[in-house]
This record gives C-alpha cells, structure tokens and sequence, in this order.
C-alpha cells in the first residue's frame, strides 16, 4: 500500500481531512474495492491495538493485525487459489507480515499528532523581498531577506530585529519577525507578534491572523483557533482556506 494512501486513510478516519478531500475521498472509497479493502484493514488494525493497549492478549491483537495486513498486501485472488488448493503459506510469510506490522505501528505511533500535520498541510512560507521596495536599502534588510529565503531563521530574526530597533512600526519587518519566531518554533512569542499586527490597521493585518490561528492550530489551543478563523471576513485572501481548517476541526 502507497504511503500517500495510508496517510489519506488515517487523516479520514482521524476526522481531519477538509470537507471537499473527504468527499472526494469517500467516492474513491466507492469506486475502488481496493481502497474501500485497505480503509477497513486499517480500521480494524487501530481498533486491534487500541484493544490490545487496553489490556487485550497481545498474542490475540498481533494475530488479527497481521490477517489484517496480509490481506491488504496479498491479492485477494491469489488467497482464494491458496484456499482452493489447500497450500500451505511459505514459513517466511509470518516474518514478512510481522514486520511489516511493526513498521506500521512505528509509523502509527511515531507520526505527527493531527495538529501538527494540520498545521504543516496549511503553513505555506512566502518568499521575503524586502529589497524590492523603494525604501529597503538597509543592510539589515538586505541581510534579512538572504537568511530567511535560505531558512537561516535565527540570522534573520537578528537582522530583523536590528532594523526595527530603528523602524519599530514597520509591519512587514514584523510579520517575517514572527514568521522567523514561528520556524523557530517559538511559538508563544510568534503568536503575540501576529496579534499585534492582526490588530492594527495595516494591510498585513489579514496575513498576520491567518497566522495567528496556524500558531493556535500547532500549539494545539483548538478553541482559540477556532475562534480566531471564525473572525477572517469572507473578502480576506485565507477565507476559504479558514473555512475548510474550521471544517477538519
């Protein structure tokens, strides 16, 4: 099974996919057995290990789990000539389904909680071109703009940070600031500079509580996400996108 089909599989049954993918995603589980197979393997393997962390056998979970996972990787047709001719099932097979149960697990346990990914699937950095207004001759805009392309965001947080010691009301030198806060993951330090913008009068007040709510969104505070998405006008550029994370929330 693909990796891009595990990680659709467990962002619908997490509830996180957006309205429209989840609809897409439900047709597709219509129109393709396979799919529609894999969606139940998985389901039921979940609901194997939440037993099984319940206090279920252990002997008893892995062994469903691994019927589980073989017929997500054995074609169905090939099982049934097996049955039809009474074969046994080749020794290594249990190897081969017992890892690969366990790199399922592993993937299962170890990715990113839904917040986070949440957080990564909306989060698109923009590009910093401070040099091309007409004022941005400074070196430390210069400076800035170089090391935050490269993703050097401690550099160009500095650089940032030297130049509004002189231009403290520059609100685009302070929205990268909080963008650098952000990839630095400074979180709650982030936030306070995207709601200070937000609430301004700028036209970087729009951009700012986008990501104000994405910086709610990572530090898991759900609610005042929520509400912060709730407050983007329909004539802002992130409506839809707020209205579809509303959605997987």
């Amino acid at each position: 099974m693909e990796e891009d089909l595990y990680i659709r599989i467990e962002d619908y049954l997490d509830g996180t996919l957006p309205p429209a993918a989840r609809e897409a995603f439900e047709a597709e589980i219509q129109q393709h057995a396979d799919v529609a197979a894999a969606v139940a393997a998985v389901r039921e393997t979940r609901e194997q290990l939440r037993r099984h962390w319940a206090g279920e056998s252990a002997g008893a979970a892995l062994r469903d789990t691994l019927q589980q996972l073989g017929k997500a990787h054995f074609p169905a047709e090939a099982q049934q000539q097996t049955r039809a001719r009474r074969v046994a099932m080749p020794r290594h097979w249990w190897a081969v389904a017992a890892g690969l149960a366990l790199l399922f697990v592993a993937w299962l346990f170890l990715r990113p909680p839904a917040h986070e990914r949440l957080y990564a699937r909306y989060q698109q950095i923009p590009e910093a071109s401070f040099t091309l207004r007409g004022d941005a001759g400074t070196q430390h805009l210069k400076t800035a703009e170089q090391a935050f392309n490269r993703k050097d965001y401690a550099a160009a947080l500095q650089a940032l940070q030297a130049y509004l010691a002189d231009k403290p009301d520059d609100p685009e030198a302070q929205f990268f600031s909080g963008l650098c806060l952000a990839g630095l993951e400074r979180w709650q330090e982030a936030g306070e500079v995207f709601g200070q913008i937000a609430g301004s009068r700028n036209v970087w007040a729009a951009e700012a509580r986008w990501q104000q709510a994405l910086v709610l969104l990572r530090q898991n505070q759900i609610a005042r996400c929520k509400e912060t998405l709730g407050s983007i006008s329909p004539d802002d550029a992130h409506y839809r996108q707020a209205q579809e994370l509303l959605g997987a929330l």
